[in-house]
């Protein structure tokens, strides 16, 4: 705060001049809101989608892991990124924007968007910071952590590992007319026919469940 201002709230009301006080220093706040905001709404989401599947913790090509807070400050801090202007940061845009498929970045997939592009050089025109955990909140959503797994491992066995530390236990598998209940209303949002209901409980041969997924993923009423 300048001195000049300083001696200008010394003649204001107590009161005043602490409301003003307040006022001056929520100026300066905004600026690492904003950039904390930006990063963590628009820049992690596209580190963590679209790069932590080569560079996260189970799989850290080239020993860069996006997948974390320490693992992005490591990758800034080992190029040195301070600016766009730096090479680090110069490098990172031509990766993600080359149009040679040897070189680009993400390798896999569709190229990231105009927008992701911009956003990605916005953080970077701000410096590259990266809040600190806990900070925004959003270093603890279980949606922006890379999963765990072990190898060879199911879907099934990561659900039942976390429910058995939580103390919980599966609840026992649907009968027949339930999962058929089911399925319909997933995929047309109505309940099956009689006629339906009766040729499924009349099927014995296994498959068929199957079936009705196959009939009415090919229906016209699937996704009305």
């Amino acid at each position: 705060m300048k001195l000049e201002t300083m001696k200008r709230l010394a003649t204001l009301p107590v009161s005043l001049a602490a409301f003003m006080v307040s006022a001056i220093c929520l100026q300066v706040k905004p600026a690492f809101a904003q950039s904390s905001n930006h990063f963590e709404e628009r820049v992690r989401p596209i580190l963590v989608t679209r790069c932590a599947t080569c560079h996260g913790q189970t799989n850290s090509v080239a020993g860069i892991d996006f997948s974390s807070t320490a693992g992005i400050r490591k990758y800034i801090a080992s190029k040195a990124i301070r600016s766009s202007r730096d090479t680090g940061a110069r490098t990172l845009i031509n990766r993600i924007t080359t149009l040679s498929d040897e070189l680009r970045m993400p390798p896999t997939g569709e190229r990231l968007s105009k927008v992701d592009v911009n956003n990605i050089q916005k953080w970077l025109d701000g410096g590259a910071k990266v809040p600190d955990a806990g900070r925004t909140g959003n270093d603890a959503l279980w949606s922006l952590q890379a999963l765990k797994v072990r190898k060879g491992d199911s879907i099934d066995g990561i659900i039942s590992r976390a429910r058995s530390t939580r103390g919980l236990t599966a609840s026992r598998p649907a009968d027949k007319l339930t999962l058929l209940r089911r399925i319909h209303f997933d995929l047309t949002g109505l309940p099956p026919s009689p006629a339906t209901i009766a040729t499924y409980q009349n099927d014995l041969s296994g498959s068929a469940y199957r079936k009705t997924a196959e009939r009415l993923l090919a229906s016209k009423g699937y996704g009305e």
